[in-house]
């Protein structure tokens, strides 16, 4: 493809083409994923963060110009994307550990763990039932009947892919329900294993 092709490609991405951002993608996804795994080191993330570069691509079309360098555009949009998901990721981290020293702390006078436990669980629970029916039984059956996303597959007749699409939907339903208090959600995290 040569820089006339690809001005064309951009000024039809645009305009709104799907056909010119499926092109853009199958010329630039393997360029953008290397780049993302040299700082992720982990290639499920890798992917997920090189489709959201096209979806960012996507989401700004309309300001694209035609002579726009899209090498270096879509490499920059990879690393800030990459470094925003590690340090969103370091917090959980961070906040996750600092969560399981006050769990692990059997003498703390600042809770009482069974009644933050059947608190936390009674607000999971009303979550879970506010999911969509075929997501819930996906989530129910991965979570608390422990099968693999390929047995919850053949049991439920549909794709794994399916059900990883239902779990990542269930699961952020879960953290943006519990964005308020983030403490909450990172300790609800010991009991559902979200990070």
């Amino acid at each position: 493809m040569n820089s006339k092709d690809t001005k064309q490609i951009v000024h039809n991405l645009s305009m709104g083409s799907s056909s010119a951002l499926r092109q853009l993608y199958d010329k630039y996804a393997p360029t953008v994923y290397r780049f993302v795994y040299s700082i992720l080191r982990n290639s499920h993330d890798s992917e997920e963060i090189t489709q959201m570069v096209f979806i960012k691509i996507w989401d700004i079309r309309t300001t694209l110009r035609d002579d726009t360098n899209l090498t270096s555009f879509l490499l920059t949009i990879a690393k800030n994307s990459s470094y925003n998901f590690l340090k969103h990721k370091y917090k959980e981290k961070i906040m996750f550990e600092k969560m399981e020293l006050i769990l692990k702390d059997k003498n703390s006078a600042l809770v009482d763990n069974s009644l933050i436990e059947k608190d936390l669980n009674d607000m999971l629970n009303g979550l879970i039932d506010k999911l969509p029916p075929r997501r819930r039984e996906v989530f129910v059956l991965n979570r608390f009947k422990g099968l693999s996303y390929k047995e919850i597959a053949v049991k439920l007749e549909i794709s794994e892919n399916t059900v990883d699409t239902q779990m990542r939907k269930a699961l952020q339903f879960i953290k943006d329900n519990l964005a308020n208090d983030i403490s909450i959600s990172i300790f609800i995290a010991v009991f559902i294993k979200i990070t």
